[in-house]
């Protein structure tokens, strides 16, 4: 069991992948009957995306080719529940890009990230090692519109030319021929998120600064109607959520120490037509975090590191920005811990609250309503109330595997592979 899916019909769509069979099954269920209906199999022998369009249900499968020689492209099926016992196959698609699984860059020196505007990089004290990698989500759905990222190269697939592109296709999930693709051409391309049907690009520059490589990051928009782009605006992260209703953006500021650890901080920006201006910061200092928004909220899931890392004993460097900027006593435990963060009205970070997990390791999997779910040591997903003050875990479901996902419909479903789908208030 690889997803499930909720559609507006009351249906859930289970995606199995039947590695025997190489295939993917396609079944319609009702988890709150557990009534099951029709079942139709697609040709992915692994999927990368499965998406609810409608009442109809996208899936998106990676495929390599070797023989007579080596081709990469992705392959995409629509598939129609809108009579969920009879489910039928309404388009499929290729696209003729190598599917993207990740990211790297390297170059002499450090690589800090810059904070404001590209002028200052050579400012920074934090830094990025020399060999960055990346792995971000690669499929999207856009409102009416699948959107897959990709590369293609002059120089064979193994990229040695350095003429690796990144490249968008975008599929209009209405039209039968609407396939189309972006080029990016040699700009560096971070990451993708899709808002309001809408592709939030964040892509950087390399700044030239003494003997030193320095980056600055770009948010750029792109509509996938049209393919019209806004313009590139320099802020200061990653771009990681848009608050509903505002022009409030949430950022990702991770900067490696020169002790040898991460130090992350999230930051708000209101977004203008041509600009971002920097509105509050908050640090989670040294240690390992990960992030999950829904609507205010921004919930965050991780340990932080006590003293140096890897044998070093220096502080953690620190630096000056919009809001105090200073490590909430919540955090400062070694402890594994879950909390919540609401963007105010102008735009600041307020702290909900933060309730220990344990000396454990967990994975967010995703929130809704101030219910924050989170895997603990793939032994149990737990779901945490933060409408309670203090924040209480108000459901625990052992599982024999750790979900790494989770998806909202009448209930909250997790999929756990050959254990089926665990479900959650």
């Amino acid at each position: 069991m690889t997803d499930i899916l909720p559609l507006p019909n009351g249906w859930e769509v289970e995606v199995i992948l039947r590695q025997n069979a190489g295939d993917t099954l396609l079944r319609a269920k009702d988890f709150a009957s557990s009534t099951t209906a029709g079942e139709i199999a697609v040709p992915a022998a692994s999927v990368s995306g499965a998406f609810a369009w409608n009442n109809a249900v996208v899936v998106t499968a990676p495929v390599y080719q070797y023989e007579p020689e080596y081709r990469a492209f992705y392959k995409a099926w629509l598939v129609d529940f809108s009579d969920a016992t009879s489910p039928a196959l309404l388009d499929e698609w290729t696209a003729d890009l190598e599917p993207y699984w990740g990211g790297w860059w390297w170059d002499q020196g450090i690589i800090p990230m810059e904070d404001a505007v590209a002028p200052a990089a050579f400012d920074k004290v934090m830094g990025y090692y020399p060999y960055y990698y990346s792995a971000t989500p690669s499929v999207f759905l856009a409102g009416d519109y699948l959107v897959l990222r990709g590369t293609r190269s002059s120089g064979g697939w193994w990229f040695i030319d350095g003429t690796v592109r990144d490249m968008l296709a975008i599929i209009d999930l209405a039209d039968a021929d609407g396939l189309r693709y972006v080029d990016f051409e040699e700009e560096n391309i971070h990451s993708l998120a899709s808002v309001d049907s809408m592709l939030y690009i964040t892509s950087y520059d390399e700044v030239a600064a003494g003997e030193n490589a320095y980056c600055a990051y770009y948010l750029q928009m792109l509509s996938p109607w049209d393919l019209s782009r806004g313009p590139r605006i320099n802020i200061p992260g990653v771009f990681k959520h848009k608050i509903p209703g505002t022009d409030f953006l949430v950022l990702e500021d991770m900067q490696y120490t020169p002790e040898g650890g991460t130090h992350n901080v999230l930051r708000s920006v209101a977004l203008s037509s041509n600009s971002a201006e920097l509105m509050d910061s908050v640090d989670f200092g040294e240690g390992s975090w990960e992030y999950t928004c829904d609507g205010f909220d921004i919930c965050f899931a991780g340990i932080p590191y006590s003293g140096g890392y890897y044998g070093y004993d220096t502080p953690v460097t620190m630096e000056s920005g919009a809001g105090s900027m200073t490590v909430d006593s919540g955090l400062t435990d070694d402890l594994y811990k879950v909390g919540v963060y609401a963007l105010s009205g102008q735009g600041d970070f307020e702290f909900v609250g933060a309730c220990p997990v344990g000396e454990s390791w967990g994975l967010l999997l995703g929130a809704r309503n101030r219910q924050v779910y989170l895997t603990v040591s793939n032994a149990a997903v737990v779901r945490y109330d933060f409408t309670q003050s203090p924040p209480v875990p108000a459901e625990v479901k052992p599982v024999m595997s750790g979900p790494d996902r989770i998806r909202f419909g009448d209930a909250a479903y997790a999929p756990l592979g050959y254990s089926g789908v665990i479900v959650l208030d």
